[in-house]
């Protein structure tokens, strides 16, 4: 079996100044396929992990400079290559390359084309972004580029559910996205977009065509003895001009509808009131405390709790929000001393509000 190996080196320019964001492509010579994939970082270096034996042509490229290309048979792990771009005399031509390449830069937006990273056995968005060169996806959903944090989602330009990184990563389609572009310096206010002064990070899902509406989400049920069930449902109807995203949970099991992170995030401007309104005071779900001091540990609990979010765009640059949520808790509570058990509570909480 073919082991991998690393390819390493560093992307400059002629005064030895570090180029970010080059293409730095492996073609396996004899199936003329890319084989590898890397792009630099700021320091201009990269990483591209190839299958030992095939021989390889090295090609390295970014806007206002001139294609590099190096055959490359064998190579050190240890030793990084050292790559030196040129100015190019003539922009047009080099457009026109960097166009067919897998991610391409403009001014403050790296674009990637996920067909070039993906195999079609990916499921979810987050899926995608695992393969994409300098992407991090913990098991939240979170996002990272780069070593840097992504502080927005928007499809086709427009906040997904609030821009929730989570909710994007974990529920759409991975057939659905045609490219992955990340923004930096991005602002939500158009005129104050590309400032310096603006740190946050940003990506843009563009949808590829016959993506544009369409119904998706997934769907858990499961019983079991003594009368146990478990069941939950979290769809999404996406259009151009209309969001909607229902979720909705029930459990006789104890486990929780939501974990705090993946909760305030569904609530989006509103996670401060729903905070006070229902989470109890030791900030965990069910952890009711006591005057004593002492913790009233769950013996039974009954969770439900259902929600519906919305976003219309009317017209351009008008958004209408609007979100509904219910939650009903049932929990058995007793009062534990070392070793003895003094007393059970019964205690519940229902809440409906809607936010308009």
């Amino acid at each position: 079996m073919a082991q991998t190996k690393p390819l390493t080196g560093f992307v400059l320019d002629s005064l030895n100044r570090p180029i970010a964001y080059a293409n730095v492509v492996a073609i396996n010579q004899s199936t003329q396929k890319i084989a590898g994939f890397g792009i630099s970082n700021n320091e201009g270096k990269f990483k591209v992990t190839l299958l030992e034996g095939p021989s390889y042509l090295i090609r390295v490229s970014f806007v206002g400079y001139r294609q590099y290309e190096q055959a490359l048979n064998t190579w050190d792990s240890d030793t990084p290559q050292l790559v030196i771009l040129k100015q190019s005399d003539t922009q047009l031509g080099l457009v026109e390359v960097v166009s067919e390449m897998p991610v391409t830069m403009k001014g403050d937006t790296l674009t990637y084309k996920t067909d070039a990273f993906t195999t079609g056995t990916e499921r979810k968005l987050e899926d995608v972004l695992e393969k994409l060169p300098g992407f991090q996806v913990d098991e939240e959903g979170g996002v990272k580029v780069q070593g840097k944090t992504v502080d927005k989602v928007l499809i086709d330009g427009k906040p997904f559910m609030d821009g929730d990184t989570k909710l994007a990563t974990k529920n759409l389609p991975a057939n659905a996205v045609d490219r992955v572009q990340v923004l930096k310096n991005f602002n939500e206010v158009g005129p104050m977009r590309g400032l310096d002064t603006n740190e946050t990070l940003a990506l843009n899902i563009q949808l590829k065509d016959g993506k544009k509406n369409m119904v998706f989400g997934d769907l858990t049920a499961g019983v079991g003895p003594q009368k146990r069930y478990l069941a939950h449902a979290n769809t999404f109807y996406y259009a151009p001009k209309l969001n909607v995203n229902f979720i909705g949970g029930t459990n006789n099991v104890g486990e929780q509808p939501f974990t705090l992170s993946g909760l305030f995030p569904i609530f989006g401007r509103h996670g401060r009131t729903c905070y006070s309104c229902w989470i109890p005071r030791t900030g965990q779900w069910g952890g009711f405390g006591n005057s004593n001091g002492y913790p009233l540990q769950c013996q039974f609990a009954r969770n439900k709790l259902s929600s519906l979010q919305s976003q219309l765009y009317p017209i351009r640059q008008v958004e209408a929000y609007g979100l509904c949520y219910r939650f009903h808790v049932k929990q058995r509570l007793g009062k534990f001393f070392p070793a003895h058990l003094l007393e059970y509570r019964t205690k519940q909480q229902r809440r409906t509000l809607v936010f308009l």
